[in-house]
């Protein structure tokens, strides 16, 4: 059956103004999206444990888990979970979110950033990096797992780059692939999700101007997760799933 919204096309052109970010960008159809989600589900490559977690039965911090439940209903804006400390639970409540919106048929991608640097490197060798970079612009949910990661390879990779060596990779590429994504994301706050993990104070900005969206009120939101580590109650929970299954089949 031909889609009634696009005719078949898959892709939509807003009618705004010529000066507006979307003035002739294809959008994707809703019938595109729907058969978006197998490949973001292949992409996210998610695993178990902690990835078990759901928001109706989560272990961790019970305010950082409200906030979690707010984003997933607004379904737009930047949402930052951050701690300093390991395993509070913050790629659990990534997780959580996107598979929820996979469940209600919402197109979302969950990706480590040191993965998807590796693979946006490897995009320019195989010809379809502009694509991947469309995707991640675009996809209605996105969830950044690690993020602080790209802070810490440019602090070890910048000894390279005093030598002279500025390959994809550097400290500056980087920089400017993040900054690609989250400030396309940024603008478009009010169309799209972003989830963001990490274990460095977005507050604690040294001029860095996506710390500066970050603290952006109207458009982010910052917000701690607090408690200890989690991970023990990761291979609790999983042992209770597998337990569930068992009696089920």
């Amino acid at each position: 059956m031909t889609c009634p919204i696009c005719g078949g096309a898959g892709f939509l052109r807003r009618d705004v103004p010529i000066d507006h970010p979307d003035f002739g960008r294809a959008i994707p159809c809703e019938c595109k999206r729907l058969e978006m989600i197998p490949s973001l589900m292949e992409w996210s490559g998610l695993g178990h444990s902690n990835q078990d977690w759901t928001l109706d039965r989560f272990p961790g911090d019970p305010e950082a888990l409200a906030v979690a439940r707010e984003a997933l209903a607004a379904r737009r804006g930047l949402w930052v979970f951050w701690s300093s400390a390991f395993g509070t639970g913050k790629t659990g409540i990534l997780v959580a979110i996107v598979r929820a919106c996979w469940d209600q048929q919402v197109p979302a991608l969950y990706q480590s950033v040191p993965a998807m640097l590796d693979r946006l490197r490897a995009a320019y060798q195989r010809g379809d990096y502009q694509q991947l970079m469309d995707e991640l612009r675009q996809v209605q949910v996105l969830a950044l797992d690690e993020f602080h990661r790209w802070h810490d390879k440019s602090s070890r990779w910048e000894n390279n780059a005093s030598h002279g060596d500025l390959r994809d990779g550097s400290p500056s590429w980087a920089a400017e692939k993040i900054f690609q994504i989250i400030e396309d994301r940024y603008v478009h706050w009010d169309q799209r999700m972003t989830l963001v993990a990490t274990n460095r104070n977005p507050d604690r900005g040294d001029n860095d101007p996506i710390a500066s969206r970050f603290s952006d009120t109207v458009r982010s939101r910052i917000v701690p997760v607090h408690g200890g580590d989690l991970r023990p109650s990761a291979r609790m929970f999983e042992g209770m799933a597998s337990t569930t299954k068992e009696k089920a089949a």
